[in-house]
């Protein structure tokens, strides 16, 4: 079930991303399901991929110390010790 959702979200995200660019709330939101996918499915490195992209975005939408950016960075940072 994780690999079906997984490409439909990159299916999803790839027609918003094109439809809005990549720093836009909703592709955001697009970008950090689809990095949670990852992570259920055991793909970390993929994963902290997409946290990257997704907190590059939302530092230029909403700015490095809104919530919504430094909530990003701790579910990211709790991965970054199987990365390491």
């Amino acid at each position: 079930a994780v690999p079906e959702a997984r490409a439909r979200l990159e299916g999803a995200l790839s027609d918003a991303d094109a439809a809005y660019g990549s720093a836009h709330p909703h592709v955001i939101e697009l970008r950090v399901a689809l990095a949670r996918a990852h992570v259920a499915d055991g793909q970390v490195l993929a994963a902290v991929s997409e946290f990257d992209e997704a907190i590059a975005a939302s530092e230029a939408v909403y700015g490095p110390d809104h919530r919504e950016t430094t909530d990003l960075h701790a579910e990211r940072d709790e991965l970054q010790p199987a990365t390491t």
